[in-house]
């Protein structure tokens, strides 16, 4: 499950804007399957299974031993961090800032680059740009227009730049230490979004990254709206260990009933990663899996049709009821 989880679900690397998604990656899977039988799943090997697999989600296709990936030459990396604080800044100007930011992110990405952002009430920050075989110089203006705009609503930030001889010392910097490491549809609307979702004390964790020319319906299960999207988003509230357990089941609900709501309006034509998804998600079939979900069931009923491994909200979930306890019986 560990091994597959990011390249049977789908997503997006720091450097996917210039190679594509972990699944468009993949060439073969080494996997056995409900009956206890191991085999091989690629292009030209049980070709319908390695489209599955690639893609249609994890944990429930088989249990994967092993998995062969593209490898790439390595190159130089720029990357850059921009910090804004809402206290240092006028409170207006500070989501004018955010909705600048939005306004220009396609043209970082189409120059090349993958960014990932936050914003909350108190703060917007990109941490980091990626930018594959570019200089810290070309990176500086990439954010150009960006960082005109700011000047020009006269926001107060910090932003540096950086260039790495290779990928891992860029990777170390802004994601690691290593080897542990850590963890324009719509857009006129974005800008009421941004505010609601502030005032509502959750935080926006964008990446913008551009993956379409990777892949497609054809090549393998990717739910297809990645390819048509400029940004990742994942909303999240924060959990209180010490609070009441009322109040979080209350957090959650927001969640799912109220944010995501916003969201779903937002980008009728989106959709959902999975692995960082609301796992009450209630059409799941849509939002995680997309005009795909049809084929998708069909390949669960052919390659487990007694659906032996199970995911809530996965291919082929809605077949079983889950009780309070833990209990599985079919629907």
């Amino acid at each position: 499950v560990v091994l597959g989880r990011d390249n049977e679900a789908g997503p997006r690397p720091p450097l996917s804007t210039s190679f594509g998604l972990s699944a468009d990656n993949v060439l073969e899977w080494e996997v056995i399957t409900a009956n206890g039988t191991f085999l091989t799943a690629s292009k030209t090997e049980n070709a319908d299974l390695f489209w599955a697999l690639s893609g249609g989600g994890p944990g429930n296709w088989g249990v994967v031993t092993s998995l062969t990936v593209k490898a790439h030459a390595d190159a130089k990396v720029g990357g850059a961090t921009l910090v804004i604080m809402a206290a240092d800044n006028d409170n207006a100007a500070f989501f004018e800032a955010i909705d600048a930011f939005h306004e220009e992110l396609a043209a970082m990405v189409d120059g090349g680059s993958m960014v990932v952002y936050y914003f909350a009430a108190a703060f917007f920050q990109i941490a980091p740009l990626n930018a594959f075989n570019k200089t810290a110089d070309e990176v500086r203006t990439l954010l150009a227009p960006f960082v005109a705009r700011l000047d020009g609503l006269g926001i107060k930030y910090t932003v540096a730049y950086s260039e790495f001889d290779s990928y891992y010392g860029h990777y170390d910097q802004y994601f690691g230490p290593l080897p542990i490491g850590n963890i324009q549809v719509g857009i006129a609307h974005i800008g009421s979004f941004s505010r609601s979702l502030a005032a509502k004390g959750a935080t926006f964790i964008g990446v913008g990254t551009d993956v379409g020319r990777f892949g497609n319906k054809d090549s393998n299960s990717v739910t297809p709206a990645w390819r048509s999207a400029l940004v990742h988003a994942t909303l999240t509230t924060v959990w209180d260990f010490e609070a009441p357990w009322e109040d979080m089941l209350a957090n959650q609900d927001l969640m799912t009933n109220v944010l995501m709501k916003e969201i779903e309006a937002l980008t009728p034509t989106g959709g959902a990663y999975m692995n960082e998804a609301d796992f009450q998600q209630p059409n799941f079939q849509k939002e995680f899996f997309g005009s795909n979900y049809n084929a998708l069931l069909c390949l669960k009923q052919k390659w487990d049709p007694e659906g032996f491994f199970y995911v809530r909200n996965a291919v082929g979930s809605e077949s079983w009821g889950v009780a309070n306890d833990g209990r599985m019986c079919r629907v």
